[in-house]
């Protein structure tokens, strides 16, 4: 089964001359809830109230107000990026995964390419198998399954190199 989960038909709502998007309403109620439930323990630890909710808010006024003049002003270019690869984790269940009763055979990760990054590999397992996903700039990387070919042909290999290991070598290493 392969399936994907489609974007709506609308991105948000418009209230007067201010578009809000839906990711955005998402990302401010998480916020909202974040600095509730802190301000809550912060209280319980004995902290004076009321002062995690503005400090949150303006942290986050302030990393938008940010994030948005260092993408508007395009100042990744006056620097060399920070890091050009971005390589992501993420394990899965060490169980098969069912949907709607459809055993699912693959699942194919994706994570963000950011501002002045080239390349960002994610790799996620689930059950018995591993995933690998990769998203590159198409400026910086004109043919993205190379990566993934070369990728493929290196698990052969290494493959290939373990298989040519003595039996009892091979079986010393394994657990269980």
């Amino acid at each position: 089964m392969i399936a994907y989960i489609p974007s709506p038909p609308a991105d948000g709502i418009s209230v007067g001359p201010l578009q809000l998007h839906f990711y955005g309403l998402l990302i401010a109620i998480g916020v909202l809830v974040a600095a509730w439930l802190a301000q809550r323990r912060w209280a319980k630890l004995g902290g004076f109230p009321g002062t995690i909710v503005p400090i949150a808010f303006w942290a986050v006024i302030s990393g938008l107000i940010g994030a948005r003049l260092y993408s508007g002003l395009k100042l990744a270019r006056y620097h060399p990026p920070v890091f050009n690869l971005v390589i992501s984790n993420v394990p899965g269940p060490p169980l098969d995964l069912y949907c709607a009763g459809a055993k699912v055979t693959g699942i194919f990760p994706m994570g963000p390419v950011m501002e002045g990054t080239g390349v960002n590999m994610t790799v996620l397992s689930e059950a018995h198998h591993l995933n690998v996903g990769v998203m590159a700039c198409p400026d910086l990387v004109p043919d993205v399954g190379e990566i993934g070919t070369g990728f493929v042909e290196a698990v052969d290999e290494l493959r290939a190199l373990a298989e040519r290991v003595h039996p009892r070598e091979r079986d010393r290493g394994k657990t269980g």
